[in-house]
């Protein structure tokens, strides 16, 4: 099957695409390290807690709903291993 993305019908399956793709590479990296989840009052929470046992040590995401506290994390997760890398 051809899509042509210069097309708006095209484009839009093209982003619906991308958007999936992101989404299905952020649930692997939950997947993987299978952080606590809970709900903290509104928001809901991914904790990942700290190896090294350092309470405030540990990788957390937060949002309005699962998929945005899944999204916080991996961003989370990824920014503070790199610091971590980079010291």
């Amino acid at each position: 099957m051809y899509i042509d993305f210069n097309n708006w019908k095209g484009a839009e399956l093209g982003m619906m695409e991308t958007s999936r793709l992101q989404e299905e590479s952020c649930l692997q990296l939950v997947a993987m390290l299978k952080p606590e989840f809970n709900q903290d009052g509104d928001q809901y929470c991914f904790t990942y807690p700290s190896r090294s046992g350092i309470p405030h040590d540990c990788v957390q995401g937060f949002g309005e709903t699962p998929m945005k506290a899944v999204y916080d994390f991996n961003h989370n997760f990824y920014n503070q291993k790199t610091k971590v890398d980079n010291e």
